[in-house]
């Protein structure tokens, strides 16, 4: 039986599923205006595959999944997907990361499969600069999936928050208002400053764009003189830092692009055309789509086994001293 864990002795536990290259947005730090050119339907995994992928890398200790997109939920036959996973024994705990557009629809029967850990994006609670952020899409309807979330029992609701160049600390207030009166965890996320230029890059397909014209330091002095004393439990999986002021029913997390928070990196991704990396910034990847159609699992075991031990020590490694995407995130999977 092999075990996941990497050339620095780090548990492997957690797989980050992107299931579609689909999306119904156009976030501006994500893709162009015109969307990417998608992967045809054969070069991505079949349901099967992907059930099967997910039950050969439990049985090497994975036991928490994360399925992503694209826009997951854009995904033929999500629901069976998401219950079959569910159903794989050692799968301890499934959650779903959504821009929130298609939620309403599917908040019920993903409630009713069990997933209960939603990450939502929403970049700004400002209507005018979601819309531009978004290029065109509308930010009532995403609340109120939340809204009805809530409702529905689920929990922890996470709100990412990519701080854009468009984000102020009018939009740091709002979102501590909502965690104030909403059980939500927001987490401000740090876009990736590529080294040399003024521009920062989230995906690939990104074209040049300014800088945030705030930094996380700057909303951490701004929340300062409020109360907010950091937490001493984590939430979830990830590398979030949240802190929390008295009477408030959510948080504020904060998500930086620091090396040192690689030295317990815990998670691999799988693509949806089948392919799996060690790290978001690594342009290396193993190719087991065809494994899956033609090789028993001890085959497949020991392929992945092998490629987990090459997991580079950090980000700076892994993309050679210049940390970037060699691929847009909605292929990746965020």
């Amino acid at each position: 039986m092999y075990r996941l864990s990497d050339g620095y002795s780090r548990k492997i536990d957690y797989l980050r599923v992107s299931v579609t290259d689909r999306c119904n947005l156009r976030c501006s730090y994500c893709m162009p205006p015109q969307g990417i050119k998608l992967h045809h339907k054969d070069k991505l995994l079949t349901l099967e595959e992907t059930k099967r992928a997910v039950a050969i890398l439990s049985d090497m200790g994975i036991s928490k999944v994360r399925l992503t997109g694209g826009e997951p939920l854009l995904r033929e036959n999500i629901l069976i997907l998401a219950e079959g996973i569910k159903n794989i024994e050692k799968i301890e705990d499934i959650s779903l990361t959504t821009n929130g557009m298609l939620l309403k629809k599917y908040a019920k029967n993903l409630y009713r499969l069990g997933i209960r850990r939603l990450n939502i994006s929403i970049d700004s609670l400002n209507q005018e600069k979601y819309r531009t952020i978004t290029r065109g899409s509308r930010l009532d309807s995403v609340l109120q999936a939340v809204d009805d979330s809530i409702g529905m029992g689920f929990g922890p609701i996470k709100i990412n928050t990519v701080i854009t160049p468009l984000f102020d600390l009018e939009d740091a207030a709002r979102f501590m208002n909502m965690a104030e009166s909403m059980p939500v965890h927001i987490r401000f996320i740090e876009m990736m400053p590529v080294p040399g230029t003024n521009n920062i890059e989230c995906s690939i397909n990104t074209a040049p764009s300014s800088p945030p014209g705030i930094a996380i330091r700057d909303i951490i002095s701004f929340m300062n003189p409020l109360g907010y004393k950091p937490l001493e439990e984590q939430l979830g999986f990830g590398p979030a830092v949240y802190y929390k002021k008295e009477g408030d029913k959510g948080s504020i997390g904060f998500i930086e692009n620091r090396r040192d928070t690689c030295s317990y990196c815990n998670r691999i991704r799988l693509t949806c055309r089948g392919t799996l990396k060690t790290c978001l910034f690594s342009s290396e990847e193993l190719d087991i789509k065809k494994d899956l159609q033609n090789s028993d699992d001890a085959a497949v075991q020991e392929k992945i086994a092998a490629f987990i031990k090459s997991k580079p020590l950090d980000r700076d490694c892994s993309s050679r001293g210049r940390p970037h995407l060699f691929e847009s995130m909605n292929r990746i999977g965020g």
